[in-house]
């Protein structure tokens, strides 16, 4: 069994926006705990964290779901990030995210909770519900360069000779 006290945390990766999966026995998460999941592709080990919980039951009392996300994610993907084996529920829920409630990922990525997901229904899976939307600086950027483009092309039309042909 683990116990994940108050003001500590768990990531099954090695932290650092690594990823991996971490098998335990029952689960208990303390409130102000942290479980920490970090999602960079779609292929559960290596792309995203999943904390499999073998044996045992699942609480969660409270604790902060962190989620860092180091990709670009489209909406309606899913991400099983606590299995929980055969047998009994996932009990109780992170703080301040409901059955059906959001967390917002690193990158401004909103996903939905379930709490009650996977082929079992005793699963936590986040499903990204609204990508993120670039920073106001991204999208001027954008604007300034394809500005400059449209004025250099301008200026490389104007000096090109014309010529002129004569119909007879």
């Amino acid at each position: 069994p683990v116990v994940v006290g108050a003001g500590a945390s768990v990531a099954p990766g090695n932290g650092g926006n690594n990823t991996g999966i971490l098998t335990t026995g029952a689960l208990t998460l303390a409130s102000t705990s942290n479980f920490r999941v970090d999602i960079n592709g779609t292929t559960v080990g290596s792309g995203y964290d999943r904390l499999n919980v073998a044996t045992g039951g699942v609480t969660i009392t409270g604790s902060n779901l962190v989620v860092t996300v180091g990709t670009t994610l489209s909406v309606g993907q899913t991400f099983t990030i606590l299995n929980k084996a055969s047998g009994g529920a996932i009990t109780g829920t992170f703080a301040g995210i409901p059955q059906g409630g959001t967390v917002v990922g690193s990158n401004g990525t909103v996903f939905q909770v379930s709490y009650t997901g996977g082929t079992g229904g005793n699963d936590v899976v986040l499903t990204v519900i609204a990508a993120p939307v670039p920073e106001p600086s991204t999208w001027i950027g954008g604007a300034l360069a394809i500005a400059g483009l449209a004025f250099t092309q301008c200026r490389r039309l104007r000096k090109l000779p014309i010529r002129r042909y004569m119909f007879r």
